[in-house]
């Protein structure tokens, strides 16, 4: 596939009717990606863990990235940890993994959490690694309420690797109101001034 320039690929916040394309976003991903790092039981219980749960156990924030009206990567933050990051086989190294990881970091520094942490499957510690995530130490996971998975526990310091620029947009949202509101009270002193002049003694 040629590689699909980024303002193509748009990204927002999953929605309920997204579930049954994230649920099989998810497994064509394990399936096509992590069997050179796990063995077919626990390849498995990854395939069945999410099923049992559903995208609720992903994250309070869930976000999909789009191609047109295909779900192409999906994103999920919860509780400062990256909770889920999949993106399609045939849409990987593409960008997209990265581009959904930015936002869920700028989503974390909206909520002023200094440190990001995931719990990476062996598949993922490069990508991560690449994003500028360190090693914590090697640890494992249980899934499907049965199997013990390998993964790695891994963290980012988010203030110093991303600047006020790429702060979310609601917060230049918010300090646009500000400077508003500040404008609309300075007119309203320079109103009331005039009219005391008209007033006072002379």
């Amino acid at each position: 596939m040629q590689e699909t320039s980024p303002v193509e690929i748009s990204i927002r916040q999953a929605r309920t009717s997204d579930r049954d394309r994230i649920i099989q976003l998810h497994s064509q991903s394990i399936q096509q990606l992590c069997t050179a790092d796990y063995n077919p039981a626990q390849i498995q219980a990854l395939l069945e863990d999410k099923k049992v749960y559903g995208t609720k156990s992903w994250g309070d924030v869930v976000l999909v990235a789009e191609y047109g009206e295909e779900i192409v990567g999906f994103s999920a933050l919860m509780q400062g940890t990256v909770s889920a990051m999949y993106v399609h086989p045939k849409w990987t190294r593409q960008g997209i993994g990265r581009r959904l990881l930015q936002t869920i970091e700028r989503e974390a520094i909206f909520r002023r959490w200094q440190w990001l942490f995931v719990k990476a499957s062996i598949t993922a510690v490069p990508f991560y690694q690449a994003c500028g995530y360190q090693i914590l130490h090697p640890t494992q996971m249980m899934v499907a309420r049965r199997e013990w998975v390998p993964c790695v526990d891994m963290q980012k310091q988010l203030v110093a690797t991303i600047s006020q620029q790429q702060l979310p947009s609601r917060q230049a949202e918010t300090c646009w109101q500000i400077v508003q509101s500040c404008l609309v009270g300075l007119i309203v002193l320079v109103a009331i001034a005039k009219m005391m002049q008209w007033f006072l003694p002379r």
